[in-house]
């Protein structure tokens, strides 16, 4: 048990470093803070654990394909489907569009009949109307599940309801009921996700609601990421194309340590020969340690990503007597992939500065604003006293938001919270 469990959990550190390698990590990887030996997902909403209502590792394997989907929205399907069956309903349908102009950004449905699917486009008001409306969706509170028979029994009731969705798309396929959570609601985005349920399954009981408030805190960091790399321009119709607009160096490799892509500031690397470079087609480091290392992890990487450890591996390497690392982590995706690249080794620069990313640290761990300036002080490299002088507030109560920082983050110290700021900063080129 404890073996399939474990193994569940390096599935999620492995997903979850998919997404670190589009971003410049200069310390631990996010595999860091969603992998502990002592494995607590962090919630949205405190006081929430592991109940009798799912087995830990069908929970683990839930949770590492949202964190799969986070970065390739291909894997998003597969992820509904899981969750659909976990919930026991008859299909499930994702949307998340940027506002105010509504634009999409991921619009997916599965188990949908075809000619039903055709149909769907046409009954967005009434859908809306189901719900009370626009005024009423938008204050249902974003970390619970809501089931549409508690909030509108009228709307899925065959003796009263007039709605056009029920009467014409529901209805004829049984349905009688909706789960759904919202993904985002904000200036920028609004998203949910719902699964509709049959008359033939029952009501919606508490094992179903108990296993959403689960997955929600964990589907909302996923739709943040799924955000930020659109916002950023990353996403691409292949991993190539991502990686090409970072500015850090990001090198695609086999098993053999063939270079099957190199972005741009990769490629300037490999030219110079420092600190990598391309022998006969091959990746290798300066110096021959670093070499031999380098081959070591990458063969670990490409058949066992365990082995490396739950923060993939860092590779000290110098270039001109500067200081860098060879990040060595596996890839998977779920798009098809021209070149079969199972790792990707990207430089980072130990010295490079950034400004902490507060406000996506602030969605991905749920801090409420006071921790979110705490967190940015703090991990900007202010002292507890520096903080709080800034804040004009007492140390104690800096102290009591930096250690409900630490507990939602997952870290014990200021060093890590550094670490997950510069995780998070995207060096994207200009130009």
């Amino acid at each position: 048990m404890h073996r399939n469990r474990h193994a569940a959990v390096r599935q999620t550190s492995r997903l979850s470093r998919i997404f670190a390698t589009g971003l410049l990590l200069l310390g631990e990887t996010l595999a860091e803070f969603f992998n502990r030996d002592n494995l607590d997902f962090p919630k949205l909403g405190e006081g929430r654990r592991v109940t009798s209502h799912i087995d830990p590792d069908r929970l683990s394997l839930l949770i590492g394909l949202i964190y799969d989907a986070a970065l390739d929205t291909a894997c998003w399907p597969v992820a509904m489907e899981a969750i659909r069956i976990e919930l026991n309903c008859a299909n499930a349908a994702l949307a998340l569009q940027t506002m105010p102009d509504g634009a999409f950004i991921l619009h997916l449905n599965t188990n949908i009949p075809k000619h039903y699917e055709k149909r769907m486009a046409g009954y967005a008001a009434d859908v809306m109307e189901q719900w009370g409306g626009v005024e009423r969706m938008m204050t249902l509170p974003m970390d619970e599940p809501h089931i549409l028979s508690r909030i509108n029994p009228a709307a899925i009731d065959p003796e009263r309801t007039v709605n056009r969705y029920t009467i014409e798309w529901a209805l004829p396929q049984n349905l009688h009921d909706v789960l759904a959570i919202g993904l985002a609601r904000d200036a920028a985005a609004i998203g949910s996700l719902a699964f509709g349920r049959r008359r033939d399954a029952g009501p919606f009981e508490a094992r179903e609601l108990a296993i959403a408030r689960l997955l929600i805190p964990h589907l909302q960091r996923a739709a943040t990421i799924n955000r930020l790399l659109e916002a950023a321009a990353l996403a691409r119709a292949t991993l190539e194309a991502t990686i090409d607009t970072l500015s850090v160096a990001i090198t695609l490799v086999d098993e053999r340590m063939r270079i099957l892509f190199a972005n741009a500031a990769a490629r300037t690397m490999l030219t110079r020969g420092d600190p990598i470079h391309n022998h006969q087609g091959k990746l290798g480091a300066t110096g021959q340690p670093a070499s031999r290392a380098l081959q070591v992890a990458v063969a670990q990487a490409s058949t066992d990503a365990g082995a490396l450890g739950r923060r993939g591996l860092g590779i000290p390497v110098y270039r001109n007597s500067e200081a860098s690392v060879l990040y060595v982590l596996p890839l998977r995706t779920c798009s098809a992939s021209p070149s079969h690249a199972s790792v990707a080794v990207f430089v980072s620069d130990t010295a490079t500065p950034f400004v902490p990313p507060t406000e996506l640290v602030a969605a991905l761990f749920g801090l409420t604003p006071a921790e979110s300036r705490v967190f940015q002080r703090i991990a900007g490299g202010e002292s507890l006293a520096e903080t709080a002088a800034a804040l004009e507030v007492q140390s104690s109560t800096v102290k009591t938001h930096l250690n409900a920082v630490y507990e939602k983050t997952g870290v014990r110290r200021r060093a890590g919270l550094q670490r997950i700021a510069s995780a998070l900063v995207l060096p994207v080129a200009v130009g």
